[in-house]
């Protein structure tokens, strides 16, 4: 598995950032954990901004900051999608403002 570049958690659930500090990705699975089932597996079609990401023969699905917000703002009123949209603007992105 690659070595993500920052873990962040929420409610103990782990997110895990790589990529450059200036154009980060998210762990596809970890996000999906939190946001809602409409995301058990990766739909393309739902977020363009997916991306298959391999390394060392191991692969990971990955999603851009704006799949990060697509997936949440879909979550519809899931109390817990909502509660991570807070977390995420305010704990993650300025996490990632101290590495650029």
């Amino acid at each position: 598995m690659p070595t993500p570049r920052i873990t962040i958690h929420f409610e103990k659930k782990p997110i895990r950032i790589f990529g450059l500090p200036d154009d980060p990705v998210f762990a596809f699975q970890d996000i999906a954990s939190i946001v809602g089932k409409k995301y058990s597996i990766p739909n393309y079609e739902l977020i363009p901004e997916l991306e298959a990401f391999s390394l060392q023969e191991e692969s990971l699905s990955v999603v851009n900051r704006a799949g990060v917000y697509k997936m949440i703002f879909n979550a519809g009123d899931e109390i817990q999608a909502l509660d991570f949209e807070k977390f995420f603007i305010t704990e993650v992105e300025p996490a990632l403002n101290k590495y650029i």
